[in-house]
């Protein structure tokens, strides 16, 4: 009985956690960063497009992304949208793939989430 209770509590942390995930940490090998509003002002060119290949860089901004503060996306109104696209892509060719702002806000379809990723910081590397 008390293995029942044990495992029952364990399978139930785990779907919490894995549930609450943004993006689900697979092996994602690239990281696209687009300018979706090439004529929005900022430091992004025209068409602006960034690969990143790094492991440590991709996995460290889905950290950020899947631990930071979440604001309820139908609660919130900007002037325009976000003007960058983000793509990740594993070895099997899936994709996942959400908004952001330059700011360092990052858009899902339920969220709002003030991540804190410097954008303007990974163009200059």
């Amino acid at each position: 009985m008390k293995y029942s209770v044990l495992l029952l509590t364990l399978l139930f942390v785990l779907a919490a956690c894995s549930s609450s995930a943004i993006i689900e940490e697979k092996e994602y090998i690239i990281m696209t960063i687009s300018n979706e509003l090439p004529q929005a002002n900022n430091n992004w060119g025209n068409g602006e497009k960034i690969v990143i290949t790094d492991r440590t860089t991709i996995m460290n901004i889905i950290d950020k992304i899947n631990n930071s503060a979440k604001k309820d996306l139908s609660k919130i109104s900007w002037e325009h949208g976000p003007e960058l696209r983000i793509v990740f892509e594993d070895k099997n060719k899936n994709y996942r793939e959400i908004k952001a702002f330059i700011s360092g806000t990052v858009v899902t379809d339920k969220y709002a989430i003030s991540a804190g990723i410097n954008f303007d910081e990974l163009i200059n590397d």
